[in-house]
């Protein structure tokens, strides 16, 4: 019988030197966030980190970005919108959205749909 086993190292003095004690409160946010999901098909060789990033550059109302589903190729991705001073509507996300996809396809050659 295989038993799998991992084996690693962890330096806890650099780890420890990292920590703190001083707490960051972030409030809950006011007004509500619009929330997408967008499919996209990227070459087999393209970094995930790199389509995220793709997508997070394009407006500073994007609050987050996660990777939801992934099926033969293709992954879906949840991209969170928000302002923190208004409720935005979907004419506020339109031209994000469309910067988004143009962005996937110029520069990662990606399909969005």
């Amino acid at each position: 019988m295989e038993e799998n086993l991992v084996d690693f190292e962890m330096d806890f003095e650099k780890l420890v030197s990292y920590a703190t004690l001083k707490k960051v409160y972030k409030p809950i946010p006011e007004y509500p966030p619009i929330i997408e999901d967008l499919r996209v098909e990227a070459k087999p060789e393209t970094p995930y980190r790199k389509i995220v990033s793709a997508i997070f550059s394009r407006s500073e109302l994007i609050s987050s970005v996660e990777l939801i589903d992934e099926y033969e190729g293709k992954m879906t991705f949840r991209i969170i919108y928000q302002d923190r001073n208004k409720s935005l509507s979907n004419e506020d996300v339109t031209p994000i959205r469309e910067k988004v996809i143009q962005s996937l396809k110029s520069k990662l050659r990606a399909k969005v749909g």
